[in-house]
């Protein structure tokens, strides 16, 4: 009896200790089967941090750096897989916006839907010779595949905290149209339209992976702190849930609220402070030290002027710390892959700034944030 119950807390405390090395290894806070939905743009027609004016329109707008291989048009490897009778992809409006997301793959998308969305088909015209008679034309209207300006995707998000390494394994995605109205001559009101959902399966072997080359590389502003608000030039807010480059991720997603945000905050700043990871510019890619750090934040050893009770002023020395409520966004360097046999996508998140939106001691009615990306690290991303 004895021996029956010692095995029986020896098989208990074998359990737990697997139950908890699991949770460990899958990093059970920051959980990994959540999906987190993100619309990005792949274009830069409408705002590229190249042109001039760098610091201003990064103050106004969602940071976006694009770099595409020459070699790997996206659009035509779409839209040659499409063209293949027995590939099939689902409606996008069967798929709900709002967390949480109905995935399920209950609604094959119609035969050619895609084509139609895309701007394709044709068009019965009314033509009229130099006698003035009219006779009915068809006009075929085609594709231009540059007008896929960005991807909606879902992903799982995966955070190796020991490793130091960010996975996201793309679950589904919807490339977006943009495209204007034949009135829009000066092409002032773009349209964004969805044009077919993706569950690309993943049959690329391992081996085959180191042959991919990515399609597309790109860093652009993930927020954190989801208001449903956005600056303008203007230096109002608005929020337009229809404008892809002017979206601002959803409130309801629970991935980034109170303890995973903290968490997810508390170790890039713990890895760039406590020297467990090389810091860098993100500009210059110059190595920071902590003291370089501790300043784009605004805190260190300062000197401030007080008045103390008899009126007098007086110089008092203090240390203040990093504001993590500042960091509202981050920004995202990743490398997109593409298998054109299935159209999975892969990415590869190489590293991640932080960018620290505050304002000004003189700005006392806080009427004009202001935005500067505190530093880079990069991830060990190996796959």
């Amino acid at each position: 009896m004895k021996m029956n119950f010692i095995c029986i807390i020896a098989f208990l405390l074998f359990g737990f200790c697997n139950i908890f090395g699991q949770s460990k290894a899958q990093n059970y806070l920051m959980v990994n089967d959540l999906i987190i939905g993100e619309r990005i743009p792949i274009d830069t027609s409408h705002y590229t941090m190249k042109t001039p004016g760098l610091y201003a329109k990064f103050q106004n707008q969602k940071f976006l750096q694009i770099e595409k291989n020459p070699n790997i048009n996206f659009g035509k490897v779409f839209m040659k897989k499409m063209a293949d009778p027995k590939f099939r992809t689902l409606d996008p409006w069967a798929t709900n916006d709002d967390f949480p997301y109905s995935l399920e793959k209950n609604k094959v998308d119609e035969k050619n839907a895609y084509f139609e969305r895309l701007g394709g088909g044709t068009d019965t015209m009314h033509v009229y010779d130099n006698d003035g008679n009219m006779t009915l034309s068809a006009v075929e209207r085609k594709i231009d595949t540059s007008q896929i300006s960005g991807i909606l995707f879902y992903d799982k998000w995966m955070l190796d905290e020991k490793n130091f390494a960010l996975y996201k394994d793309v679950v589904a995605y919807c490339p977006i149209r943009k495209y204007y109205r034949p009135d829009d001559i000066e092409m002032e009101d773009p349209l964004y339209k969805k044009v077919t959902m993706l569950y690309p399966e993943d049959k690329l072997k391992k081996n085959a992976f180191s042959k991919l080359k990515p399609f597309l590389k790109i860093s652009f502003e993930f927020y954190l702190g989801n208001e449903n608000l956005y600056i303008t030039n203007e230096n109002n807010y608005f929020y337009n849930e229809n404008d892809l480059y002017n979206f601002v991720e959803r409130d309801e997603s629970p991935f980034w609220n109170s303890y995973n945000k903290k968490r997810f905050i508390n170790l890039i700043l713990d890895r760039a402070l406590n020297s467990k990871t090389e810091v860098y510019d993100f500009f210059s890619k110059e190595k920071l030290k902590k003291e370089d750090i501790l300043a784009r934040f605004g805190c260190g050893h300062q000197t401030i002027q007080i008045v103390d009770e008899n009126g007098e002023t007086k110089s008092v020395d203090i240390d203040t710390e990093i504001n993590q409520d500042e960091i509202k966004s981050v920004i995202f360097i990743e490398e997109w892959y593409l298998d054109p046999n299935t159209l999975k996508i892969y990415k590869k998140v190489v590293g991640v700034a932080p960018v620290r939106t505050f304002f000004k001691d003189d700005d006392v009615d806080q009427n004009f944030p202001q935005k500067n990306i505190a530093f880079l690290l990069y991830f060990d991303s190996k796959k």
